[in-house]
């Protein structure tokens, strides 16, 4: 059983010799993952920002024939417009 936890415990703890073990590497793995995974939630941070910005700037034109706020304009003075 000791031989066992030896054999573990050189597979796992870094190598006398200066070279990492299984865990370090798969550690390294793991954080060159995320590291792309955040990466790319900044992106699509960004990405939402800058709809949420064009949208907003798309809503404040308004639609043809209504104010900004909703209500119909009128179309000159005196207009006698019902709609």
């Amino acid at each position: 059983m000791a031989a066992q936890n030896a054999t573990h415990d050189d597979r796992t703890a870094p190598r006398r010799d200066g070279g990492d073990g299984v865990r370090d590497r798969e550690i390294r793995i793991e954080q060159t993952h995320l590291d792309r995974v955040y990466h790319r939630l900044e992106e699509k941070i960004h990405e939402a920002e800058f709809l949420m910005d064009d949208a907003a700037k798309r809503g404040q034109v308004g639609t043809p024939g209504r104010s900004p706020n909703g209500t119909p304009r009128s179309s000159g003075p005196g207009s006698t417009s019902t709609g």
